[in-house]
């Protein structure tokens, strides 16, 4: 049967075609039906069929079950059309000889196509041509050439291929020589790739890591007041005071161990006798606010944060929070570390090293050590109050 050369645009199944074997349904429209049979139904019927050309009918793809029953095909013509991908089952066609894929749109052919095409290498001898395509001669595209190579005695006109992009050195006349040198040109564009990618990111996480690190007290205090500023942290009843007037005359930082002496010295010391207002988290936080949001007010709503600082003040986490929080909130908001007083207990000036969380301070003399004579305590209050009312 020869239709070809006609305005043909539907192809429907034929109840009975067993005895057909020359079809010819090239140069007309019937790429619609084609595409669309899924199951196989217009080739259903076709179980002789030795020749099939559907040449120039601009088909884009071709299902996989459309030539289910077509075993006994020796030659088909897919030419001149839209095919970028070869899905067609042709597995048990053991007397196909040739497929004619020319002119169309393939770039590369599938890891699925090539193992069912080596399949058929074996099987029926079959050649494939695939002229005139335009073969993407490029790293991403190196297994299929290489295994083009391998294959080569089973490409028709395959010293006529041609690259998709014409400044390509790759040449199908020397096959052998192009893909070994595609092989090395990927290879060490590769590794480069790699080794600038892995060194890049490496570099980068390093910046970033010593960045985070150096500033990551700063980083947390300034996300904390974006969430302050954009409703995220849980309202108070008042605003933040303005840096001249405070609710409290210092926020006290203390470990859990202190509290006694906080009980029994700092308050009567500082609040009895001199009326000066303490933030004391035992005492002073509001129930049902998070410890973060506690503490980040009281900084906010006081003069001066005044350290406690022991052994067990240096371990705490906590403690270590507060204690830089506190210096953030000076140097950014007050613009000065005089914002904070460090009372330094024996047990810590007495040893052998201060840890560097304090160095600074401790630099810019915002530090007084309580003593170790009761003598010298009159003078020790009187020098932390003055530091706190500067």
């Amino acid at each position: 049967m020869d239709m070809s050369n006609n305005f043909c645009s539907r192809m429907v199944r034929l109840l009975d075609a067993k005895s057909m074997k020359h079809l010819n349904f090239s140069h007309n429209d019937i790429s619609q039906d084609l595409e669309g049979d899924s199951t196989g139904e217009i080739f259903n019927t076709f179980t002789s069929l030795e020749v099939l050309d559907i040449s120039s009918n601009r088909i884009v793809s071709l299902p996989k079950l459309l030539l289910r029953n077509s075993n006994e095909l020796r030659y088909i013509d897919a030419s001149n059309n839209g095919l970028s991908e070869w899905l067609v089952d042709v597995s048990k066609m053991s007397n196909l000889k040739l497929l004619d894929l020319s002119e169309n749109k393939f770039a590369t052919l599938s890891s699925h196509a090539r193992q069912q095409f080596g399949h058929a290498f074996q099987l029926s001898n079959l050649t494939i041509d695939i002229s005139r395509n335009g073969i993407a001669c490029t790293c991403e595209n190196q297994d299929f050439l290489v295994w083009m190579h391998e294959n080569k005695n089973y490409f028709l006109h395959i010293e006529n291929y041609t690259c998709s992009t014409t400044d390509s050195m790759f040449d199908f006349k020397s096959l052998e020589s192009s893909v070994h040198n595609l092989q090395k040109q990927c290879k060490s564009f590769l590794g480069w790739y790699i080794g600038c990618s892995v060194t890049s990111a490496i570099f980068v996480t390093f910046i970033i890591s010593i960045i985070v690190i150096k500033n990551k007290w700063k980083i947390r205090y300034l996300i904390y007041k974006s969430k302050q500023k954009f409703g995220f942290v849980t309202p108070f009843n008042r605003c933040i005071p303005d840096t001249m007037h405070y609710d409290y005359d210092a926020f006290l930082s203390y470990s859990g161990q202190e509290l006694m002496f906080v009980l029994k010295q700092v308050i009567p010391r500082l609040e009895v006798n001199k009326k000066l207002r303490l933030l004391i988290r035992d005492r002073d936080y509001l129930p049902g606010i998070s410890k973060v949001d506690s503490t980040m007010k009281g900084l906010q709503e006081s003069r001066r944060t005044v350290c406690i600082v022991s052994k067990k003040y240096l371990e705490s986490k906590w403690r270590d929070y507060e204690l830089n929080m506190a210096k953030v909130e000076g140097i950014e908001d007050r613009g000065s570390l005089d914002y904070v007083i460090l009372i330094l207990l024996p047990e810590v000036y007495n040893g052998k090293n201060l840890p560097k969380t304090l160095m600074d301070l401790i630099r810019k003399e915002r530090y007084i050590e309580y003593p170790m004579e009761s003598c010298a305590y009159d003078d020790f209050w009187d020098r932390l109050i003055r530091m706190i009312e500067q």
